[in-house]
């Protein structure tokens, strides 16, 4: 996503504090963790994007009877698409979309139902149902903290004969088919999943064009090769053609009820675009996903941060030397992970090889690590990204040019630190608040 935003640190500093090892965080992006049951997945993320999927799971375990009634059949390829798309988000931002999945198979456990359909009165289902939920509840908490609003989307399959996908915002098929006009009237858009990005959406469009028009999720989607209903292509089911308008989960965690900042989508895909199309279907998701995110509602998800900040013994004058370049004794790759420091980022990268060859102010001196730290907590690293540091103390990604990115965490108020290997460390004197 774009960076409109970079934060601007200034800290000139001839002395350094020392270096904390990597801390502990709960719910750390890229990181996978279970409910007490260990039935249901949550993959923490930075993008105020949600992606649920709450039929693919597979496991059978003895120990949990069949549900005795509700649709028992499993929406297939729908885990792998999940996490395809998980990683083609990170892949194309960065950042870290969150994930919610049920990992067991539908006859067990339906998590797109209410509670006395979803575990059959089951306990450990019960269980299961309020910890599925309460991890939407805390991707939505989180991504309305760092960013004040996102999209949900929940991922199913369908095996209706036309071979498109189905996008539910909670309207009918008879109710799509009305005019653009009739869409744009409260009445429908109370009815809407997006009822709270209809009346705030960064270009101002109307709930029929977010529904159909040129820059919804499913005109999108057509673009990246994927027929969709609704969308410019294909405004509205026909009478008599099968519809899925969405379900338990885009009511209970879209803004329609709650009123929210959080907008829901139920996505239903086609059996031949699950099973043949796996991949491309994944990326398409993500790539529509990310383009519906930057043009309704302008979020970025990437933290760049600017230091400044000077060497004691390398100070010469104004400027520092840049006598390791000069004498071609500066590392390709950055040298902290080789002497045991854990949790870098972009850990063992190289410099792109242009940065040697700049002379001047901009000329490289060193590497240094770069820290976010909590604001409560600073003896709590967030996170840790190696960067490059110039004469005129400006710190600088791996390309010798750009501000250094964050991907790990969101926008908020961080202590920002700086370690070189030959230096204590130092640390911004009070939290900083860090935006996208």
């Amino acid at each position: 996503m774009n960076v409109s935003k970079i934060f601007k640190l200034t800290l000139s500093c001839l002395f350094f504090l020392g270096i904390n090892t990597m801390s502990a965080q709960n719910y750390v992006p890229g990181n996978i963790y279970l409910d007490d049951t260990g039935f249901v997945e949550y993959r923490p993320g930075t993008l105020p994007i949600i992606i649920s999927v709450p039929h693919g799971g597979s496991l059978e375990p003895d120990t949990i009877p069949d549900r005795s009634f509700g649709t028992l059949v499993k929406d297939g390829w729908t885990q792998t698409i999940g996490l395809r798309m998980y990683n083609a988000l990170f892949d194309q931002t960065g950042c870290y979309p969150h994930m919610i999945t049920n990992l067991l198979h539908r006859k067990k456990f339906d998590a797109n139902r209410d509670i006395g359909e979803a575990a059959d009165g089951n306990a450990t289902i019960e269980e299961a149902w309020y910890g599925y939920h309460e991890f939407i509840d805390l991707a939505k908490a989180v991504t309305e903290q760092k960013y004040g609003r996102g999209l949900f989307l929940d991922l199913h399959g369908h095996g209706h004969t036309i071979q498109r996908v189905e996008l539910g915002y909670l309207l009918s098929g008879a109710e799509l088919r009305l005019s653009d006009a009739m869409l744009n009237t409260n009445t429908y858009i109370e009815e809407s999943s997006i009822k709270t990005l209809v009346g705030d959406n960064e270009n101002g469009h109307t709930h029929a064009e977010l529904l159909r028009g040129t820059n919804s999720y499913g005109t999108l989607l057509d673009n990246e090769g994927f027929p969709s209903v609704p969308s410019t292509n294909d405004p509205a089911p026909n009478s008599g053609e099968a519809y899925f308008s969405g379900g338990y989960n885009t009511v209970r965690h879209g803004s329609r009820d709650n009123g929210g900042n959080i907008d829901a989508i139920q996505v239903e895909m086609n059996r031949q675009a699950r099973e043949f199309q796996t991949q491309a279907i994944s990326e398409a998701l993500a790539a529509a996903a990310k383009q519906y995110m930057d043009y309704h509602y302008d979020e970025q998800c990437l933290i760049q941060v600017s230091p400044k900040v000077f060497l004691q013994g390398a100070i010469n004058g104004a400027l520092m030397d840049d006598n390791l370049r000069v004498n071609n004794v500066l590392p390709n790759t950055e040298p902290y992970t080789a002497r045991g420091i854990t949790g870098i980022e972009n850990a063992n990268i190289s410099m792109k090889s242009s940065a040697l060859s700049v002379t001047g102010n901009n000329a490289i001196v060193d590497w240094v690590i770069v820290e976010l730290r909590d604001a409560t907590t600073p003896s709590t690293i967030l996170s840790r990204r190696a960067a490059l540091l110039q004469r005129d103390g400006d710190v600088v990604d791996v390309d010798g040019v750009t501000s250094v990115p964050f991907t790990k965490v969101g926008a908020d108020s961080y202590y920002v630190s700086i370690l070189h290997r030959n230096h204590l460390g130092v640390m911004s004197g009070t939290a900083h608040s860090l935006s996208h």
